[in-house]
């Protein structure tokens, strides 16, 4: 009887040591193994790499502390290239197609489809980041790099990281502002980025800041985006 009690009380402890161990080993994994360069490589490029996505973005400004929406976009985007974009820039409501080379835009008034055949509207620098706002990632050479901790996100959790590019490899960025602070949230599950938060400086005003809110969904998703058919349509070409 006293063998078969310690044997038990030996298999008790072991199990105790292995799912403390266990529960030690996922500790580290999350916490004291996570390299913020090894995150932040890894998500960037998983993001930049993704063949489709739906998104959300707003951009705002301050000036001179008084506040200025300039857009609230939702957006998606196939594997194909072809673009679907809706909502509100600069007061106005927006929609929009990008299906090949032909653009078609909604008239807001009258609610009938310009085809703009042989066109590429969205590489208009204008358009940039409501139309591509993945391009705001193409970023390298941080500075001041800082892993804020996890926190819930949407559909998880997220690691959370801030830092200042030192490269911004967008064009459109690049034309209107300066002095970029990226924030980043990166899902637990799949390294994506799932939320970029983009402050930055005026070239133009230095009392005036820019902010981007993205916040990106359905990676790699199987998203067909066709040409729109409702209404009537007004066609015009070069």
């Amino acid at each position: 009887m006293r063998f078969i009690k310690g044997y038990w009380r030996f298999i008790a402890v072991a199990l105790a040591a292995g799912i403390l161990a266990w529960v030690g080993y996922g500790y580290y994994q999350e916490n004291v193994k996570l390299v913020p360069e090894e995150l932040l490589d890894e998500a960037l490029k998983n993001t930049l790499a993704a063949s489709s996505y739906r998104y959300d973005i707003s951009v705002r400004l301050t000036v001179d502390g008084r506040e200025e929406k300039l857009s609230q976009v939702t957006g998606e985007r196939d594997a194909q290239g072809n673009f679907h974009v809706q909502g509100e820039m600069t007061g106005q409501p927006t929609e929009a197609y990008q299906i090949e080379d032909t653009t078609y835009l909604k008239d807001p008034v009258t609610s009938k489809w310009m085809v703009i055949p042989g066109n590429n509207l969205f590489q208009q620098e204008l358009f940039m980041a409501e139309i591509n706002p993945v391009a705001m990632l193409n970023i390298s050479q941080p500075r001041d790099l800082e892993y804020l901790g996890k926190q819930e996100g949407q559909g998880g959790q997220v690691y959370v990281l801030k830092l200042r590019p030192q490269v911004v490899e967008n064009r459109f960025l690049n034309i209107y502002a300066q002095d970029f602070t990226y924030s980043l949230h990166i899902s637990r599950n799949n390294r994506h980025v799932s939320r970029a938060e983009v402050e930055a400086t005026s070239k133009a005003n230095t009392n005036t800041r820019i902010f981007f809110t993205v916040d990106f969904f359905d990676y790699n998703a199987r998203i067909a985006i066709e040409p729109p058919v409702q209404g009537p349509a007004s066609q015009t070409g070069r």
